[in-house]
Protein backbone atom coordinates (compact mmCIF):
# COMPACT_ATOMS: atom_id res chain seq x y z
CA UNK A 1 0.00 0.00 0.00
CA UNK A 2 1.37 3.67 -0.75
CA UNK A 3 1.25 6.54 1.49
CA UNK A 4 -1.18 8.19 -0.86
CA UNK A 5 -4.17 5.31 -0.40
CA UNK A 6 -2.90 4.74 3.30
CA UNK A 7 -3.63 8.18 4.33
CA UNK A 8 -6.95 7.74 2.16
CA UNK A 9 -7.97 4.76 4.15
CA UNK A 10 -7.28 6.61 7.63
CA UNK A 11 -9.45 9.59 6.83
CA UNK A 12 -12.02 7.21 5.59
CA UNK A 13 -11.88 5.25 8.80
CA UNK A 14 -11.73 8.15 10.86
CA UNK A 15 -14.93 9.47 9.35
CA UNK A 16 -16.55 6.12 9.78
CA UNK A 17 -15.76 6.00 13.75
CA UNK A 18 -16.55 9.75 14.19
CA UNK A 19 -20.31 8.98 12.71
CA UNK A 20 -20.65 5.70 14.50
CA UNK A 21 -19.71 7.10 17.54
CA UNK A 22 -19.26 10.69 17.60
CA UNK A 23 -22.71 11.43 16.35
CA UNK A 24 -24.58 10.04 19.52
CA UNK A 25 -26.96 12.66 21.86
CA UNK A 26 -26.29 13.51 25.37
CA UNK A 27 -26.82 11.00 27.77
CA UNK A 28 -28.70 11.49 30.59
CA UNK A 29 -27.19 11.20 34.69
CA UNK A 30 -27.48 7.91 36.54
CA UNK A 31 -30.47 9.54 38.53
CA UNK A 32 -32.21 10.36 36.01
CA UNK A 33 -35.38 9.55 34.17
CA UNK A 34 -37.38 10.68 30.72
CA UNK A 35 -41.13 10.97 30.55
CA UNK A 36 -43.35 11.07 28.56
CA UNK A 37 -47.31 10.60 27.96
CA UNK A 38 -50.51 12.08 26.30
CA UNK A 39 -52.28 13.93 27.79
CA UNK A 40 -56.60 13.61 27.39
CA UNK A 41 -59.08 15.43 29.00
CA UNK A 42 -62.53 13.53 29.26
CA UNK A 43 -60.81 10.94 27.20
CA UNK A 44 -60.00 13.79 24.49
CA UNK A 45 -56.43 14.64 23.54
CA UNK A 46 -55.77 18.06 25.31
CA UNK A 47 -53.18 20.42 22.59
CA UNK A 48 -51.82 23.41 23.92
CA UNK A 49 -51.77 22.50 27.72
CA UNK A 50 -48.68 23.34 30.38
CA UNK A 51 -47.84 19.85 32.24
CA UNK A 52 -45.69 21.00 35.11
CA UNK A 53 -43.99 18.22 37.66
CA UNK A 54 -43.19 19.55 41.29
CA UNK A 55 -41.40 16.77 43.56
CA UNK A 56 -42.85 16.71 46.95
CA UNK A 57 -39.41 18.11 48.33
CA UNK A 58 -39.67 20.97 46.02
CA UNK A 59 -36.44 20.28 44.97
CA UNK A 60 -37.07 20.14 41.36
CA UNK A 61 -39.58 20.89 38.54
CA UNK A 62 -40.50 19.48 35.04
CA UNK A 63 -42.35 20.97 32.71
CA UNK A 64 -43.29 19.76 29.28
CA UNK A 65 -45.90 21.19 26.51
CA UNK A 66 -48.65 19.02 24.98
CA UNK A 67 -49.17 18.58 20.88
CA UNK A 68 -52.10 18.50 18.84
CA UNK A 69 -52.63 14.50 19.75
CA UNK A 70 -51.80 15.47 23.12
CA UNK A 71 -48.10 13.81 23.69
CA UNK A 72 -46.01 15.17 26.01
CA UNK A 73 -42.05 14.91 26.87
CA UNK A 74 -40.57 16.79 30.71
CA UNK A 75 -37.80 18.68 30.31
CA UNK A 76 -36.01 20.56 33.58
CA UNK A 77 -33.12 23.35 34.26
CA UNK A 78 -31.00 21.10 36.07
CA UNK A 79 -31.38 17.41 33.27
CA UNK A 80 -32.01 18.45 29.44
CA UNK A 81 -34.31 15.90 27.95
CA UNK A 82 -35.63 14.73 31.31
CA UNK A 83 -35.54 14.94 35.78
CA UNK A 84 -34.60 13.82 38.52
CA UNK A 85 -36.11 10.48 39.82
CA UNK A 86 -38.92 10.79 42.61
CA UNK A 87 -42.46 11.81 43.84
CA UNK A 88 -44.20 14.17 41.88
CA UNK A 89 -47.48 16.09 42.16
CA UNK A 90 -48.90 17.61 39.07
CA UNK A 91 -50.66 20.28 37.25
CA UNK A 92 -52.30 20.54 34.08
CA UNK A 93 -52.39 24.02 32.41
CA UNK A 94 -54.19 25.66 29.19
CA UNK A 95 -54.84 29.39 28.84
CA UNK A 96 -56.90 30.90 26.24
CA UNK A 97 -55.02 33.08 23.25
CA UNK A 98 -55.67 36.72 23.90
CA UNK A 99 -56.13 39.12 21.07
CA UNK A 100 -53.71 42.11 21.62
CA UNK A 101 -54.87 45.31 20.35
CA UNK A 102 -51.95 47.08 20.92
CA UNK A 103 -49.68 49.36 19.61
CA UNK A 104 -46.70 46.64 18.40
CA UNK A 105 -43.15 48.65 18.79
CA UNK A 106 -42.29 47.96 15.41
CA UNK A 107 -45.53 50.70 14.69
CA UNK A 108 -43.62 54.07 13.78
CA UNK A 109 -47.13 55.00 16.43
CA UNK A 110 -45.62 53.60 19.19
CA UNK A 111 -44.67 55.65 22.36
CA UNK A 112 -44.55 53.13 25.10
CA UNK A 113 -48.35 53.75 25.91
CA UNK A 114 -51.21 51.93 26.02
CA UNK A 115 -53.80 54.64 23.84
CA UNK A 116 -56.65 52.87 24.43
CA UNK A 117 -56.77 53.57 28.15
CA UNK A 118 -58.46 49.53 28.87
CA UNK A 119 -56.41 46.93 30.70
CA UNK A 120 -55.33 44.02 29.09
CA UNK A 121 -57.61 41.16 29.39
CA UNK A 122 -55.85 38.31 31.69
CA UNK A 123 -55.49 35.24 29.77
CA UNK A 124 -58.21 32.35 31.28
CA UNK A 125 -56.97 29.07 32.06
CA UNK A 126 -59.46 26.81 29.72
CA UNK A 127 -59.36 23.79 32.27
CA UNK A 128 -61.29 23.22 35.85
CA UNK A 129 -58.93 25.53 38.23
CA UNK A 130 -58.25 22.25 40.85
CA UNK A 131 -55.49 20.61 37.85
CA UNK A 132 -54.17 24.44 38.11
CA UNK A 133 -52.52 23.40 41.74
CA UNK A 134 -50.20 20.53 41.79
CA UNK A 135 -50.84 19.94 45.49
CA UNK A 136 -54.35 19.89 45.10
CA UNK A 137 -54.86 18.43 41.59
CA UNK A 138 -55.09 15.28 42.96
CA UNK A 139 -52.30 14.05 40.20
CA UNK A 140 -49.38 12.01 41.66
CA UNK A 141 -46.83 10.34 40.20
CA UNK A 142 -43.62 8.24 40.77
CA UNK A 143 -40.71 9.11 38.14
CA UNK A 144 -38.25 5.88 38.51
CA UNK A 145 -34.71 6.22 36.99
CA UNK A 146 -35.08 5.43 32.62
CA UNK A 147 -37.67 5.52 30.53
CA UNK A 148 -41.34 6.73 31.85
CA UNK A 149 -44.69 6.54 29.97
CA UNK A 150 -47.00 8.75 31.94
CA UNK A 151 -50.32 8.86 30.17
CA UNK A 152 -52.65 11.59 32.23
CA UNK A 153 -56.47 11.53 31.61
CA UNK A 154 -58.23 15.06 33.34
CA UNK A 155 -62.08 14.16 34.12
CA UNK A 156 -63.90 17.28 35.62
Amino acid sequence: MNLKSSLSALVTLSLVVCIAGCGGGESLPADAATVKGVLTHDGSPLAGATITFKQKDGKQAAFGKSDASGAYQLNSANVKGGTLAGSYSVSVTKYEVVADNSVSEDDENYDGADKSGNAKAAAKNLLPAKFSKAGASGLEFDVAVGANDINIDLVD
